[in-house]
């Protein structure tokens, strides 16, 4: 087959059984995107984004495969979210989380991390910087196995932005370099989860 048909098969093959063997992860469709202005958190202790890369944008932004960028609590002016402090540290990270690992030196690595920590981690109500970590990475596992897939059939940032919607990953707005942000929220007990923000309240409580 020439080289533009096999990708455009493997493209629709690949959506096509992605979405049957996860049709039972969605039990609401996902509110329309691209959702624009603040984020309203709805009731939810906090709320923000889930920010990961597709991989094909430009400069710092390019990379092999799709990787994560960060989890963002929407504090002002990006949305109604309070700045929630470290219930135990707010000192930086020790070592670098198994999914920011890449090609890059360590020491960027480490200042990268350093960064997210502390411009975004510190408000996300976690335990300290291990814990925002982990739970970063945990969040991320799914969503970047469906754009690693997306990608590879030869398929767009759009294409995986509207594969992950089918799928219930729900998708709050597509971001510069090509990155996607996914709707996300905590309770109380600081454990964020991806979540649609109409359910927001439901997933993660009052406030």
């Amino acid at each position: 087959w020439p080289k533009f048909l096999m990708r455009s098969f493997l493209y629709y093959l690949f959506v096509a059984l992605d979405t049957v063997s996860s049709i039972q992860l969605s039990e609401q469709p996902c509110s329309p995107y691209p959702q624009v202005g603040e984020m309203d958190c709805r009731g939810a202790r906090i709320c923000g984004s889930l920010a990961l890369e597709m991989g094909t944008g430009d400069g710092n932004y390019r990379a092999k495969a799709p990787a994560v960028h960060g989890l963002w609590p929407s504090v002002p002016p990006y949305g109604n979210s309070p700045c929630v402090a470290p219930r135990s540290s707010d000192a930086d990270p020790k070592e670098l989380a198994r999914c920011y690992q890449s090609d890059e030196t360590i020491r960027h690595q480490t200042w990268f991390e350093n960064h997210e920590w502390e411009k975004h981690g510190s408000c996300a109500g976690v335990t300290d910087a291990a814990d925002y970590f982990n739970q970063t990475c945990s969040l991320s596992v799914r969503p970047l196995e469906v754009m690693e897939g997306i990608r590879a059939a030869g398929g767009s940032v759009v294409d995986a932005a509207e594969q992950l919607q089918r799928l219930g990953i729900c998708v709050k707005s597509l971001f510069d370099h090509d990155q996607i942000l996914l709707s996300a929220c905590a309770g109380p007990d600081g454990k964020w989860k991806l979540a649609d923000v109409s359910k927001f309240p439901s997933v993660c409580g009052e406030r």
